[in-house]
């Protein structure tokens, strides 16, 4: 996908968001955001620690 297709990226993130508007509407503002952050928070522990585990296991496996 090239540079044409960042409208699309704009339209999924509009669903996203919009979702989860309506969940935490229906849930509650804390509880939302409480989630929100930990599924940043693990993308982010994910992509920090994944080259490392990785290589460990090509290596050791």
């Amino acid at each position: 996908m090239g540079t044409e297709f960042f409208w699309f990226y704009d339209v999924i993130l509009a669903a996203v968001l919009a979702g989860l508007i309506f969940v935490g509407a229906k849930r509650g503002f804390i509880r939302m955001v409480l989630s929100l952050a930990a599924i940043i928070v693990s993308f982010v522990l994910a992509l920090l620690i994944s080259d490392g585990v990785a290589s460990w296991i090509y290596d050791g496996f």
